[in-house]
């Protein structure tokens, strides 16, 4: 069949709701970017340090959990500006 004998008609399946359809291309992009095992673990050891600080701010201020740790307070890091700032720099002092 010729292409202009066919008939062309309006689309007349479900539509998505117009608030995500902007969504698609990063849907597809991350569906791509994610299907790589190496990026994927890459991505997650790269939220390590952050779930370290976490933990380190919740056991400073949480006395429960020191005692269910028997970890004196004296003994961790403390949590000032120096703390905050180290995050945003390459190494942390705390590691050091």
């Amino acid at each position: 069949m010729a292409v202009y004998e066919h008939t062309y008609k309006q689309y007349a399946g479900p539509l998505t709701p117009e608030w995500s359809r902007f969504l698609i291309i990063p849907r597809h992009a991350f569906r791509d970017v994610f299907k790589s095992k190496l990026f994927t673990a890459f991505f997650v050891l790269c939220f390590a340090p952050v779930l370290v600080e976490a933990i380190l701010i919740y056991l400073h201020h949480n006395t429960q959990a020191l005692g269910i740790l028997q970890v004196r307070i004296n003994n961790l890091v403390p949590i000032d500006a120096s703390f905050l700032s180290s995050s945003l720099t390459s190494r942390p002092r705390w590691l050091s």
